[in-house]
């Protein structure tokens, strides 16, 4: 949704100085999942009963925060 993209810009600020770039590969998965591949990229795999986007929101936000951290 547009608005969860705005959102999850403004989140994605504080990783702009420690990640060059995120990128993010969908998968279609059973249940939802993500798995970071240092150092900028993330595989994500979201709940299918997500109908808004917040669940992809929070699991790349978690992504984020771990390659930030790498």
């Amino acid at each position: 949704a547009p608005r969860h993209q705005r959102w999850l810009w403004r989140a994605l600020l504080p990783f702009h100085d420690r990640l060059e770039a995120l990128a993010v590969f969908l998968v279609d998965y059973p249940t939802a999942a993500v798995m970071t591949l240092p150092p900028t990229s993330c595989v994500i795999a979201r709940d299918r009963s997500d109908a808004d986007g917040a669940g992809y929101v929070r699991l790349a936000l978690r992504a984020a925060e771990e390659l930030a951290a790498a």
